[in-house]
């Protein structure tokens, strides 16, 4: 998802504001998502969306806008383990049509569904009877686990506030439902900016140490990085993993026609190899460990290589027979 919406260079540090263009900010600042910290009773944050406020007129904008906002819960990982209360808010003038919206939902139910946090429940609260039409779509696109953990809520502000106190949501807290804003005004939406400045900063000074060169970890694989792991699926379409198969397929028949007793010739053709993908391709061995990715040390990383060229060798004779 984040190589899809912020390219290539962009996949190897935490995004920041300064990442995002200047109509990602902006519709940042019209308070269309807000992470709000604190205020369920139960000691759960509260993902809130004003859908009248949702602008998928240019999608991509709205996707990155998105992910910066929910990105902010890796700064909270008490919340990600609690759960997360999300209150989709339907009443409004709205600027995209439901038919839009709908679109844009089903296309990013995938990316949805894998989001890194535990959603508790999710609120609809809304005041025209048409949107039970609208709500119907989206439950459609959505997951079943999605489903099980909705609740409706209709009727008058106050009938939706008690409804929501009876669920540990306080509105009269930080979550002013009467509000044409959300719960935050356009300047509370502004010091919340504020503040993820701040956080985007010490992200920054944190991961300094890990982009330099010469650091034996990473919080973040580079594109022409080789990755190592069980989940097969992002390291094969990974760029650097392309390049390196790449690489080793254009060797194969080269290490095939070695002798299998001459060691030492087949280990320099693993070498050279290792060689080209330091070298030509600035790239390294990453094992991920823990909360960040470490750098293989050549040796391993020649085992890899040699077992690569062995894997390649045999899928050519299987293929040849």
């Amino acid at each position: 998802m984040k190589q899809i919406l912020f390219g290539d260079d962009l996949l190897i540090h935490h995004i920041t504001g300064e990442d995002l263009t200047a109509e990602d900010q902006a519709l940042i600042r019209t308070g269309f998502y807000e992470l709000i910290i604190d205020h369920d009773q139960t000691g759960w944050g509260t993902l809130y969306s004003r859908l009248c406020l949702w602008d998928v007129s240019t999608p991509m904008v709205f996707y990155r806008s998105t992910y910066y906002v929910v990105q902010a819960l890796s700064d909270y990982p008490d919340i990600q383990r609690k759960g997360l209360v999300s209150i989709g808010d339907f009443r409004g003038s709205w600027k995209s049509s439901f038919l839009q919206i709908i679109k844009v939902i089903g296309e990013s139910k995938e990316a949805v569904d894998k989001l890194p946090y535990h959603n508790a429940t999710l609120h609809l609260i809304y005041d025209d009877p048409k949107v039970d039409t609208f709500i119907k779509g989206i439950r459609a696109v959505m997951s079943k686990e999605h489903q099980m953990r909705q609740r409706f809520h209709t009727g008058s502000n106050m009938e939706i506030e008690y409804a929501l106190k009876a669920f540990g949501i306080d509105p009269s807290d930080s979550l002013d439902i009467n509000s044409p804003t959300g719960p935050m005004s356009l300047s509370g939406v502004e010091e919340d900016i504020r503040r993820r400045e701040k956080l985007d900063e010490e992200w920054r000074q944190s991961e300094a140490p890990y982009r330099d060169p010469s650091s034996r970890e990473a919080l973040f694989p580079n594109p022409q990085d080789i990755i190592l792991g069980r989940n097969k699926k992002i390291a094969s379409s990974w760029p650097g993993n392309m390049a390196y198969h790449a690489l080793i397929g254009t060797n194969t028949n080269r290490y095939t026609s070695v002798d299998d007793e001459d060691r030492i010739a087949k280990t320099s053709i693993a070498i050279e190899i290792l060689d080209i993908i330091h070298r030509e391709y600035n790239a390294r061995f990453l094992v991920r460990k823990d909360t960040i990715w470490e750098v293989m040390d050549d040796i391993e990383a020649r085992k890899k290589v040699s077992q690569a060229l062995r894997n390649f060798t045999r899928e050519i004779r299987v293929y040849a027979s």
